[in-house]
């Protein structure tokens, strides 16, 4: 079966589009309308550019477009098709815009959930830090694609031939992969890090670095594309293919851990277990009692306190866990300060000095 640009076009964008009807899905069950976030707007926006970089590149590629024209070609053209590829080349160019748009307002998802996972935590500050240079790589693209080929309607035009940066725009392939995999790589330093010095098991500690280390399958997908599309400039079908492949496997990994409790729902029905640990009354005594409860759906309550070792400067966050089998939404993982640090450090492990001691409270309650 010959390969169709076509058919992986809208295939890749249709599955993409479920992916992000299961998390607004998992949202409404978890959260509800009224806890939307700005992670919501930003998957919102990402829908949107991802939709209309799909659209374009479908049609200047079916329509044509100035990318594999050289000196000599460009010459060739007939005047009754310079309109068409006109059009086509002003489809490609705005393609580019949407794709830096969507790609980075996937970026935003993630910054705004480890704004929450790390609230009140010394790592938040890391994710402002992310916030702002996120915001400069995002503005260094678009000045790249804009100002690399001036004045800006060259970039659409066919006779007399406007140079390769204005056509295949070889530059952006560099530059742009350059500046996505940075800061991807300095968003996947946030979590990983908090996870290294919990307490929790290995298992549970592999399973959440999966999780949150997977945006390193976005950067491999990124530096693929740049490589591939610049080996075969060529050939628009390969380009046009990576950059949907990229939208794709960058939609997946942001949406991931709000999917997840969906999955973690699914399982624990399907086992009919609950999950590990030691069970408590809900009305029974003990320290994690002045946590306040989860204003969950779910029958089933599951709170994880992070205590610093060190008597000295103890502070207890509590954070709500990603990856067990009860259902919890993405948003109410977060990790707030609010537990005395007095009372805390009685509780937390006398053995321990600097780590962190992670204890965990179910809370079962009847329907």
């Amino acid at each position: 079966m010959a390969y169709s640009l076509t058919i992986e076009l809208w295939t890749e964008l249709s599955i993409g589009l479920l992916v992000f009807a299961l998390r607004f899905y998992a949202v409404w069950k978890y959260r509800g309308i009224r806890s939307l976030g700005f992670d919501d707007l930003f998957a919102c926006l990402a829908i949107i550019f991802w939709i209309l970089e799909t659209t374009f590149l479908f049609t200047c590629g079916d329509i044509g477009n100035n990318i594999n024209l050289t000196e000599i070609t460009a010459l060739e053209v007939p005047d009754s098709e310079v309109p068409r590829l006109t059009l086509g080349s002003k489809l490609a160019y705005a393609a580019w815009v949407f794709y830096i748009l969507g790609i980075w307002t996937l970026k935003g998802v993630l910054l705004c959930l480890y704004n929450r996972l790390t609230m009140g935590l010394r790592q938040q500050r890391l994710v402002w830090i992310m916030m702002a240079l996120s915001s400069l790589t995002f503005l260094a693209s678009m000045f790249w694609h804009i100002f690399s080929c001036v004045p800006t309607y060259r970039a659409w035009q066919i006779k007399p031939y406007p140079g390769e940066s204005c056509t295949s725009r070889r530059g952006n392939y560099i530059i742009i992969c350059v500046l996505d995999v940075v800061t991807d790589m300095g968003i996947l330093a946030i979590p990983l890090p908090m996870l290294m010095q919990t307490n929790l098991s290995l298992r549970r500690k592999i399973s959440l670095m999966i999780l949150f280390g997977s945006g390193i399958f976005v950067m491999i997908c990124a530096v693929l594309r740049a490589y591939y599309s610049l080996v075969a400039l060529d050939d628009n079908s390969v380009a046009l293919g990576w950059a949907a492949r990229e939208f794709l496997v960058a939609a997946i990994v942001v949406c991931a851990p709000s999917i997840k409790p969906l999955f973690s729902e699914y399982k624990k029905k399907a086992t009919g277990g609950y999950g590990s640990g030691s069970w408590q009354s809900a009305n029974g005594s003990n320290h994690m009692s002045r946590l306040p409860p989860y204003n969950s759906k779910n029958d089933i309550e599951n709170a994880t306190t992070i205590t610093s070792g060190n008597p000295k400067r103890s502070q207890t966050y509590k954070m709500a866990t990603i990856g067990r089998s009860q259902p919890q939404s993405e948003s109410q993982d977060h990790i707030n300060a609010g537990v005395d640090a007095d009372n805390s450090s009685t509780n937390s492990n006398s053995n321990a000095r600097d780590g962190i001691v992670v204890t965990t409270e179910f809370k079962v309650s009847r329907a």
